[in-house]
């Protein structure tokens, strides 16, 4: 199975239908559309990918949920299979036709045990998936719950890919391959322990919900969820070893006096913490992605939030990028 993930138009889709067709090496190809034809914008993405995969050589198929059964019955079981995407999918399975929320766990079980049967049966299996973590908006029920059941999804099918890419500006960055002989995600784990020490600051950025805490306890086995202060839901005290969710101080500053001047007070008191506590391990989400928000308070904060974290990086000893569980060394 290969996982390719990006944010929109960042030419996923091509590439990963230029892929499938390689890989097929001229077999059986099949696309599995997990879209439903919902209104005119729809229908227009629809006929525009159809376009992108004319005169490919795949064959079609509606494939909104239960994606096991509908590969279960290919004529050929040794096919190359194109799934797009995952967040189609699980929108099909996460809400009904009046868009009532079923269970979130229920729902990331049945979605990952579907494509990892699909994957079972399949000679290959190529799914696109989108990266819709990092435009630093708040959001409450069910788009919160589905936006933290496609991040588990993600995390859960990166781990069981055999290779997993990032596609940006349609240029494809190999996250994880089974193939090589040791991968960039795998050298990152395997000298998490050796470069991460005594004295060093550490800064890990993501989109939400990809698995950076996780990351640094499992890098850090000594460390247990005791040591961590978490910015979202109490002030920032650096005697603990870890600071989760940095973003949200500026995110309160917002709301209680915006203007430049307090951001910079903010991020001056910071780095000044920092400099007393200098093997701080630092989590934060990315919040410069998506559309610009209306609000002036909404775009002051991602912006003081942004230019806080390229700061902190500056002064850091070691910062990592995690996407989809895996991670990938910016710096140290």
């Amino acid at each position: 199975m290969i996982l390719i993930t990006g944010g929109s138009a960042s030419g996923k889709s091509s590439y990963a239908e230029k892929e499938a067709v390689r890989l097929s090496e001229g077999g059986p190809l099949y696309y599995f559309a997990a879209m439903k034809p919902y209104g005119p914008e729809a229908q227009a993405r629809i006929s525009r990918h159809r376009r992108q995969r004319d005169g490919r050589g795949f064959i079609s198929c509606e494939a909104y949920t239960d994606i096991d059964a509908v590969a279960e019955e290919l004529p050929e079981k040794c096919a190359t299979v194109l799934l797009e995407c995952v967040p189609n999918l699980l929108a099909n399975e996460m809400f009904d036709e009046m868009f009532r929320e079923k269970s979130q766990a229920e729902t990331v079980r049945k979605v990952v045990s579907e494509i990892l049967a699909a994957d079972a049966v399949c000679r290959n299996l190529l799914v696109i998936t989108n990266d819709i973590f990092s435009d630093g908006i708040q959001y409450t029920g069910a788009t919160e719950h589905y936006l933290q059941a496609l991040a588990q999804i993600d995390r859960q099918l990166a781990r069981r890919a055999q290779k997993v890419l990032e596609v940006s500006c349609g240029i494809p960055v190999i996250l994880k391959n089974d193939a090589a002989e040791e991968t960039a995600a795998e050298a990152e784990a395997a000298d998490g322990g050796k470069t991460e020490g005594k004295g060093s600051m550490e800064l890990y950025i993501g989109g939400r919900a990809q698995g950076k805490l996780e990351l640094v306890l499992k890098r850090h086995p000594e460390l247990t969820l005791s040591d961590v202060t978490d910015c979202a839901e109490e002030p920032l005290d650096n005697r603990k070893k870890i600071i989760y969710h940095l973003q949200e101080i500026y995110r309160r500053q917002s709301r209680e006096e915006d203007s430049p001047e307090a951001y910079e007070r903010i991020t001056e008191q910071i780095l000044e913490e920092l400099r007393k506590h200098p093997d701080t391990i630092i989590i934060a989400d990315e919040t410069g992605a998506g559309v610009i928000p209306a609000d002036p308070a909404e775009i002051h904060f991602r912006e003081a939030s942004g230019r806080g974290l390229c700061r902190i990086a500056a002064q850091a000893d070691i910062v990592v990028r995690v996407i989809c569980g895996l991670p990938r060394r910016l710096k140290g």
